[in-house]
């Protein structure tokens, strides 16, 4: 329960996080191809909120030089690692980075051909999804 602490900024205990399911972060290609591995039906994304068949239409677009295709698609890969449960302690403020990002620049399909300060959002994001920061590759861990 929270409460109302008397010092600015006091939210109370921190809360203990949601165990981790052990199965790993997955690429965008892997979450576009196993749609019944997602565990959830819908995000947002840039600040608008997609269904899981818009999302599945996105991570299949090309992305011919457009900048916010490529930033949504990692972002959409990222979100749903975090919330298949991986340990997203390392990736949490380059996901709002990221959609503070994809928002301010149009959202998906604006047609933007240069990164600004989106690079290394956007290459963070890949690495968190290739299990190359704080959580593990799915492939890792499959035996």
């Amino acid at each position: 329960d929270w409460t109302c602490g008397e010092t600015k900024g006091n939210i109370g205990p921190t809360p203990t996080p949601p165990a981790m399911n052990g199965d790993g972060t997955g690429t965008i290609g892997y979450w576009k191809t196993h749609p019944e591995a997602w565990p959830v039906t819908g995000l947002t994304i840039g600040g608008e909120f997609y269904t899981q068949d818009q999302l599945i239409g996105f991570l299949g677009l090309a992305v011919k030089g457009d900048k916010t295709i490529s930033m949504a698609k990692q972002l959409i890969g990222a979100k749903l690692n975090v919330a298949a449960g991986n340990d997203s302690s390392c990736i949490d403020a380059t996901i709002a980075a990221a959609d503070i990002w994809l928002a301010n620049n149009g959202g998906i399909g604006a047609g933007v051909r240069q990164w600004g300060d989106g690079d290394l959002l956007h290459d963070e994001l890949d690495a968190y999804n290739n299990g190359l920061l704080c959580a593990p590759s799915r492939d890792t861990l499959e035996p």
